[in-house]
């Protein structure tokens, strides 16, 4: 391929590139079936010859469902992302038994498996509080574990935290899940028309905070702050029923142009240079917005503005032009 813009080349030939590493043949660093920290250190960088060319290789452990794997990534971005959640699966391997016992010995745990019932079984959801068990573990405060004595030390260090992580999930899933399930009853019952846009508006809202995978798809960073989130949805709906509807569609005016630049950059991921964690970072700016314009009395954890969404909205639409 040729261009005269470099990144317009990248963003051209990356489907083809990561095709080019998930065909390469068994390696150090191309393994199926881990189970254990047995491959040494991972190095930043490895070289590789392939069809007569000489590549550059990013080591990633990945996350392959009931065991981890290993694979050569094209960008050290993409290993860095894969390998949080490959040492996060050998965690939950490691601490199998230990971790079964404390999700079943929940407080709750039967009502947050009712109140869990639309969005997925309670086999997805013990695996899920098990994940996120992990997370508080072992990856909140060094993700970017790349060695076998790191991956050591951090299993040595976790074991006496595992109980307090595991009360602290819990309590946290039970909160965001009865709050998902109040509101979801509300939110289910036929609106009026002229308030219909804005229950429509909270209901996709609702189903962006709490998918299935919440508990692991949401930064620890933010997991915490699900619930005054979802508390911000009930204090909107009460307003709205109480001659508030002007007021409502003001304020969704100013928060919808955003979510749009929100799906579109989500969308462009894939084909362009933006950071990830860059987008996400926007995505949580436009949830304490909407607390700041629907439920200023819960208070927002971080300075918020139209203008700081607006800042920020235009340094990620600069990226995915570059």
């Amino acid at each position: 391929a040729v261009s005269r813009d470099i990144e317009a080349l990248k963003r051209a030939l990356r489907d083809r590139a990561r095709e080019t590493f998930a065909s390469l043949p068994p390696s150090p660093f191309q393994r199926e079936n881990v189970t254990e920290w047995d491959f040494g250190d991972l190095p930043p960088r490895v070289e590789i010859r392939h069809a007569g060319q000489t590549l550059n290789g990013y080591p990633a452990v990945v996350d392959a469902g009931n065991c981890a794997a290993l694979r050569l990534m094209d960008t050290w971005e993409a290993a860095l992302s894969e390998t949080r959640r490959g040492v996060r699966r050998l965690f939950v391997i490691e601490y199998a038994s230990a971790l079964k016992y404390e999700v079943e010995n929940l407080r709750g745990l039967a009502q947050m498996q009712l109140h869990y019932a639309p969005l997925g079984s309670a086999q997805r959801l013990r695996q899920e509080l098990a994940d996120a068990i992990v997370d508080r573990l072992g990856l909140g405060d060094a993700p970017d574990i790349r060695t076998a004595m790191d991956f050591e030390l951090r299993l040595e260090s976790a074991w006496n935290k595992l109980p307090r992580a595991a009360a602290e999930v819990g309590e946290l899933a039970g909160r965001v899940l009865s709050l998902r399930h109040a509101l979801s009853r509300r939110l289910d019952e036929p609106p009026p028309p002229l308030l219909e846009p804005s229950i429509i508006d909270m209901r996709e809202q609702l189903a962006a905070l709490v998918p299935a995978d919440f508990l692991t798809q949401t930064s620890y960073e933010w997991l915490p702050h699900l619930p005054r989130f979802l508390q911000g949805i009930e204090i909107r709906l009460r307003k709205l029923g109480n001659a508030g509807l002007n007021r409502d569609l003001k304020w969704m005016g100013v928060i919808d142009p955003f979510e749009q630049h929100l799906r579109e950059m989500r969308r462009s991921l894939a084909e362009s240079p933006l950071d990830p964690r860059e987008v996400d970072a926007f995505r949580w700016m436009i949830e304490e917005m909407r607390i700041s314009l629907f439920a200023q009395e819960l208070r927002t954890s971080v300075p918020v503005s139209a203008q700081r969404l607006a800042q920020k909205r235009d340094q990620l639409l600069a990226a995915m032009e570059r």
